[in-house]
């Protein structure tokens, strides 16, 4: 009989499925995430590794300094190095199925799919929506002002997340009440958890 000793045992990763969700700053991402917390779901945040990183480095996390920090990880290590840096994280993981707010980049996709059953939930809603939201929110990373808002924007695509949310399985316009998205997004997450 072949013994094996505890060393030799790996634990795997029980997570398989993993729904992305990408949109534009102030699309209604964080609300999804929300969502998703109450459904049950795990949930990780791209941006919380860029914030972590500005803590690390002493920084404030304002707009400009997620920004650099952001360019300066993937100009470092490569476009998917966020991606990597919470893969690290998820593997640990023992639910079947996690959530991804901020997904950016088609290297990030790639990246998440050599370990995961992909899925993309893109959240979309025009720039005056999203500005007035952002204005609203406050929270340490969101514009001051219009121009701000623009370069936040212009950087976003720079990143390549037109193509993700181009790509995506499934596109929510987040415009009208609050009560239809949640209602929309719960029954989307449900969909989407079966897939893959």
């Amino acid at each position: 009989m072949l013994r094996i000793s505890s060393e030799e045992v790996v634990k795997k990763s029980m997570v398989e499925g993993l729904i992305a969700i990408s949109g534009m700053p102030g699309a209604g991402k964080s609300i999804v995430s929300n969502i998703a917390r109450e459904m049950g779901y795990h949930v990780y945040s791209m941006g919380d590794i860029v914030r972590e990183e500005a803590k690390r480095l002493g920084l404030e996390p304002t707009p400009a300094n997620l920004g650099m920090i952001t360019l300066d990880l993937r100009k470092k290590d490569g476009p998917f190095v966020v991606a990597r840096m919470l893969i690290d994280r998820m593997k640990r993981d023992e639910a079947e199925t996690v959530v991804v707010e901020g997904v950016r980049s088609i290297e990030e996709v790639e990246e998440f799919r050599k370990h995961f059953n992909i899925t993309i939930l893109a959240v979309v809603a025009s720039p005056k929506v999203r500005y007035s939201r952002l204005k609203a929110r406050g929270r340490s990373d969101d514009p001051a002002d219009i121009d701000e808002f623009n370069e936040r924007d212009e950087r976003e695509l720079g990143l390549g997340i037109s193509k993700v949310i181009d790509s995506a399985d499934r596109r929510v316009l987040n415009e009208a009440d609050t009560k239809t998205f949640r209602l929309q997004i719960r029954d989307v997450l449900k969909e989407m958890s079966k897939v893959g």
